[in-house]
């Protein structure tokens, strides 16, 4: 920071001094300045951090039991819970609960998701939300339940992207 700032200070009074003399085909534009650019040492430096977050979140469920450790289970297990007790399923507001629960997962797979670069991927094509899509799904008949698990999606969606946007 104390760099650019003596850089940007060093060319300001450069051209100062040369204030008097006949322009040059490059003038300065205020406002045009490349002090906001990275410099290829900090590009490297976010590179390298960047790569040790994501060595240290590839372990991270490690240590978590079997039953535990993946969306996808978790999700078999509370549709297994919701086909066969239905009434206590909904008495317990899981629908409730589901964003909450999914959400670290949901994080740790967008960690270094980056909207604004052209070579990501949407999300709708990462590994969570195919894992959530058919959630309230039945597929004996078909049709999309009429409950309100059919909204989990736009509610891990808010619960766990919309703050990483913001």
């Amino acid at each position: 920071m104390v760099d650019r700032e003596a850089r940007s200070r060093r060319r300001r009074d450069k051209r100062e001094r040369n204030r008097d003399k006949p322009v040059k085909e490059e003038e300065h534009h205020e406002g045009m300045s490349t002090d906001d650019e990275e410099t290829e040492s900090a590009i490297q430096w976010f590179k390298g951090e960047a790569g040790k977050v994501m060595q240290e979140a590839s372990v991270m469920f490690e240590d978590v039991h079997d039953e535990f450790c993946s969306m996808e289970i978790i999700r078999q297990r509370f549709e297994k819970w919701k086909l066969t007790d239905k009434a206590s399923y909904s008495q317990a507001y899981v629908g409730l609960c589901l964003p909450k629960l999914f959400a670290p997962f949901v994080r740790l797979q967008m960690l270094d998701w980056n909207p604004l670069e052209s070579e990501e991927k949407d999300f709708e094509q990462m590994e969570w939300f195919e894992t959530l899509a058919l959630f309230g799904y039945d597929a004996e008949s078909g049709e999309v339940r009429k409950d309100d698990d059919v909204n989990l999606i736009p509610r891990v969606v808010e619960k766990a992207l919309v703050p990483k946007l913001q």
